[in-house]
């Protein structure tokens, strides 16, 4: 926010065991400061982390100056944490802002060099779209590169000790120190291809596992958000401004979305024909729901900002393979993107942008109002980030993409890594960044290619 943060840590006992934690809740210090050195502290206080919340920390900081950067540190007995890096928001103009967006973060499949480089490229923040964790069991798959500690995750201790797992990489833990990080979930932080209430395999128990999960990743993301509804339902969905510049119009299309058309119970959903799925077609078949399609739509027209960000969790645009469309996707839900791609054209949404993950690809699209003619009006541009570490199909698969649906100007399925977007009033410059093999810890970054988006809509006064 322009005059408070939220700082997040937890607290790990010399031998770490998930299933019986310390009983004990810890005694933190901690000091807010204008320098690293902490020579001109401005806050500083005492609290508990609790063991009843896996020892973890929500702390918020308010009364701060807007615009500006902190450091921050804890203190636990004799134990001091890492150095971290954080900002408050403009209060009201921006003149740039850098932002990088990033997904899915297999930890067998990869090492977090990614993150690494994250954390040099002097980022106002970051947003992640999804698949922090992936809640599998250990793989056996000869090409993984380190593996999971424990089986598929089903109990909220499971998830704790997934996420103990991953924050222990010190890339990750390096990208974290270094800038604010803006969460938001798919479905691996629970289970692989839900929908809103359902399994993929209709699992009678799959609500206590979601809860389970919710749980878990409240604790262990950087988020001010309330707590889980007796429910179990969080509201995660958001806006985020930064001054003038920009609103981020964070989405949640896992919890409240119908399950996927045409997809029979047992088999997740797949690959579909579109004359073989009428279903797909329904006018009701929701990916927000209609609360969330409702408040979209008003955080869009109520906008004043020069640019106009909407940060969800996979591609938007059309990408049909021959007859089929993936039905997981927004291609399963054609009426649910024409209520939002409506959104986007009204004249007084200033420069929409979409950007998004999920699908370990790197895709440039023109989101246009009728994505089955090539003469429909263009709305806004999208930008779909490759993934972390999560391996992809081949390029030649991203090329049939690209040949057979014109608004997909650019496909990158073999290379992992994040988008880079740098942001003025009058332009978008997205740079297109990869590593060169995610199974090399040390492994190195470059610029694929950049876009540029010109800024032409001014905010409504």
């Amino acid at each position: 926010m322009p005059d408070s943060v939220l700082l997040w840590t937890r607290v790990f006992p010399h031998e770490f065991d998930p299933e019986n934690l310390h009983p004990a809740d810890a005694q933190l210090r901690w000091e807010l400061a204008h320098d690293d050195g902490f020579k001109q502290v401005v806050r500083s206080g005492q609290l508990r982390a609790l063991a009843s919340e896996a020892h973890t920390v929500h702390l918020e900081v308010p009364g701060l100056a807007p615009d500006r950067w902190y450091f921050f540190r804890f203190h636990c007995g004799a134990f001091t944490s890492p150095v971290g890096r954080t900002r408050t928001m403009p209060a009201t103009t921006a003149s740039k802002l850098r932002f990088a967006v990033a997904s899915c973060q297999h930890f067998e499949a990869g090492y977090y060099a990614a993150h690494r480089h994250l954390a040099n490229e002097a980022l106002d923040l970051v947003w992640f779209v999804g698949d922090y964790i992936y809640e599998y069991g250990p793989s056996n798959n000869e090409r993984r590169v380190r593996q999971h500690d424990a089986p598929q995750c089903e109990s909220l201790a499971d998830y704790r000790r997934r996420y103990a797992l991953y924050k222990g990489d010190a890339d990750l833990q390096a990208m974290h120190a270094s800038a604010p990080f803006m969460p938001i979930w798919d479905d691996h932080e629970v289970d692989n291809d839900y929908a809103g209430e359902l399994s993929r395999d209709h699992d009678p128990k799959f609500m206590a596992k979601r809860r389970a999960a919710y749980r878990a990743y409240l604790e262990h993301m950087p988020i001010r958000m309330p707590r889980m509804a007796a429910d179990g339902s969080v509201k995660l969905y958001r806006t985020v401004n930064f001054g003038d510049l920009v609103r981020f119009h964070a989405l949640d299309d896992r919890q409240y979305r119908d399950e996927q058309p045409c997809s029979p119970a047992g088999h997740g959903a797949g690959y579909v024909a579109l004359k073989e799925c009428n279903e797909r077609y329904s006018p009701t078949l929701s990916m927000l729901g209609a609360a969330q399609e409702q408040w979209l739509a008003q955080s869009l027209s109520s906008s004043r900002a020069r640019w106009n960000v909407v940060v969800q969790q996979t591609l938007m645009a059309q990408a049909k393979l021959g007859e089929k469309v993936w039905v997981d996707g927004w291609d399963g839900y054609p009426a649910a993107r024409a209520k939002i791609l409506a959104s986007l054209a009204d004249p007084q949404v200033a420069n929409p942008v979409v950007v998004g993950g999920d699908v370990h690809a790197t895709y440039v699209s023109d989101l246009r109002l009728d994505p089955m003619r090539e003469d429909s009006p263009v709305v806004a541009r999208e930008f779909c980030g490759t993934s972390i570490s999560t391996p992809s199909w081949p390029q030649s698969y991203a090329d049939r993409l690209v040949r057979e649906n014109p608004s997909i100007r650019y496909a990158r399925s073999d290379r992992r890594g994040y988008l880079l977007f740098d942001l003025n009033a009058d332009q978008l410059t997205v740079s297109l960044r990869a590593l060169d093999n995610a199974r090399v810890a040390n492994a190195q970054i470059e610029t694929l290619k950049q876009f540029v988006v010109a800024g032409s809509e001014k905010p409504r006064s």
